[in-house]
């Protein structure tokens, strides 16, 4: 589920800008430590129609998990912003609250 926002994430910057990402990442995995650095480093450094280089990030950012040639190198499985978002959501275990339908009495 990684690589596929990451590569979701170099199509499509305005979702990575229009998502919240969590304000702490250290009772998360490394894994996905390094894919929240990825994404902040993408929101504040290109906007939309940049060329999000391999070059440019691994110049700022470690990685000890992730294999970054090999993602940029995958084909890339489409998502639509609500997917992108709902696997974000899954990833960092936030919860969706469903909304409550209640009969209308008469």
């Amino acid at each position: 589920m990684i690589e596929l926002v990451i590569n979701n994430a170099r199509n499509n910057l305005t979702w990575v800008y229009n998502y919240r990402l969590p304000d702490s990442i250290d009772s998360y995995s490394r894994e996905v430590q390094e894919m929240v650095l990825i994404l902040d480093f993408i929101s504040n450094n290109y906007t939309a129609g940049d060329e999000i280089t391999l070059h440019d990030i691994r110049e700022s950012i470690e990685f000890n998990m992730l294999n970054l040639e090999k993602i940029f190198a995958r084909d890339v499985i489409t998502l639509t912003e609500e997917d992108f978002k709902s696997v974000l959501d899954k990833i960092f275990g936030f919860a969706k609250v469903g909304q409550l339908k209640f009969p209308m009495i008469q």
